[in-house]
């Protein structure tokens, strides 16, 4: 049987996915197997946040030239504590508040540097704020690092 090409339609589709049916169902039975078991099999991530405010206490009354000056010394003043969020320094001071309270437990065997990396810091655009995520398998840990992150922030900022 020979067709051409500009006799093939929708029909002639019909009738090939008609003959593959059973093809076609054992491909995708396979495929909704091998998702469920993934989706089984993966081990769950929780995610926490902090949202804290970075600001400081400006000037009242100034002339038009000192405003100019102190929106770029306040723009150096947020990158400089959005690094200071993401410092080993405060990383060290959050694992050994986490050691204290006893929320890491003396087995776990957690660095600076693995808290590092369960956090992540995004500023929020156009905002003084910034939001601070936590993620990792244990949901207590997650919640406890992001609300303890926020709060050795603020603890030295003050200080």
């Amino acid at each position: 049987m020979n067709l051409s090409t500009d006799k093939l339609g929708w029909s002639n589709f019909l009738v090939v996915l008609k003959r593959r049916k059973m093809l076609i169902l054992a491909v995708m039975a396979i495929l909704v197997v091998v998702v469920l078991i993934g989706s089984f099999a993966a081990t769950p991530l929780y995610r926490a946040q902090a949202r804290i405010i970075i600001e400081r206490e400006p000037p009242k009354v100034m002339p038009f030239q000192e405003v100019y000056e102190l929106e770029t010394s306040q723009k150096d003043y947020y990158q400089t504590q959005y690094k200071i969020l993401q410092s080993r320094d405060l990383a060290s001071n959050v694992l050994k508040v986490l050691k204290d309270k006893k929320i890491i437990k003396p087995g776990q065997n957690l660095g600076r540097m693995e808290l590092l990396r369960m956090i992540a810091i995004e500023p929020i655009k156009s905002s003084w704020l910034v939001d601070i995520f936590a993620s990792g398998p244990d949901p207590e840990l997650v919640a406890a690092l992001a609300n303890t992150w926020a709060e050795e922030y603020i603890r030295d900022s003050v200080q």
